[in-house]
């Protein structure tokens, strides 16, 4: 993906600071590429979250509903084929 350069101020809480230089420094990587990969990745999260939400909801208005039993069954189940 092609990156735009922009320059924006964050504000960070002064430990975030801390660990984001012992992360870079660690890791051989600059501040700015940890924190625009922690950026797109708290995106990609969120946006995977908000799109299970609305598919949700869309399924519950359309009448696509399963009985609270019937989820614990399911639950339960699942489980036991782990262990």
């Amino acid at each position: 993906t092609r990156r735009t350069k922009t320059k924006n101020k964050l504000k960070k809480k002064k430990d975030t600071n801390a660990a984001l230089d012992a992360l870079a420094a660690a890791t051989e990587r600059s501040k700015s590429y940890l924190a625009l990969r922690a950026i797109d990745q708290y995106i990609e999260l969120n946006t995977w979250q908000l799109d299970a939400i609305r598919s949700g909801i869309a399924d519950a208005d359309a009448g696509r509903l399963i009985e609270h039993e019937e989820v614990k069954r399911r639950w339960q189940a699942k489980l036991a084929d782990q262990r």
